[in-house]
């Protein structure tokens, strides 16, 4: 969170979807996103809502809160890899593991722009958590199920397709193995 705002929405990703942001703010139209008046058919909505809600409550869409969507998906990503590597692996190796993460500096680098690569990111962990914990008999199969495809839902309303078919693809797999 740390200079989140200090600078400029930077092109060619950021203008796009702080502008979409904007105009759902300025203009109420938040069912159908549009940049500079024109319909956006290439991108899917969340993101652009994401950005809107944080915006709502200073008015306008800032550098701040164009950037916080991918900051809280990225923390959340964190608080899913420490839970997770707790479950797998013990609270030592979780702690590394999650450092190690913290401190890649993709993951990082994404993290502090306004991209859809945080939040992808988290939907497709969380719907993989559920699944693990459905597994592991943590949680009964209807609450993670709900879960699952609630991120896997959330995950195409941010990318498309690939939101469904990565985490989905994953379960397949293990439960093929």
């Amino acid at each position: 969170l740390w200079f989140l705002g200090a600078h400029d929405l930077w092109a060619p990703d950021e203008p796009f979807f702080g502008e979409g942001a904007r105009e759902m703010v300025v203009d109420g139209q938040w069912l159908v996103t549009h940049v500079n008046g024109v319909v956006n058919s290439h991108k899917p909505p969340l993101f652009f809502w994401l950005i809107a809600v944080f915006s709502l409550p200073f008015g306008a869409v800032t550098e701040f809160t164009a950037r916080l969507p991918s900051v809280l998906a990225a923390l959340g990503t964190l608080g899913l890899t420490l839970r997770m590597g707790r479950r797998w692996f013990g609270r030592k190796t979780a702690a590394v593991a999650t450092l190690i993460l913290a401190t890649t500096y993709m993951f990082w680098d994404k993290a502090r722009w306004s991209q859809i690569d945080s939040l992808l990111c988290f939907l497709i962990w969380a719907a993989l958590s559920a699944f693990q914990a459905w597994r592991a008999g943590d949680a009964d199969g209807r609450r993670a199920g709900v879960i699952f495809w609630a991120a896997a839902g959330l995950a195409v309303l941010a990318k498309g397709p690939v939101g469904l078919l990565l985490p989905l693809g994953i379960v397949v797999t293990v439960l093929a193995v």
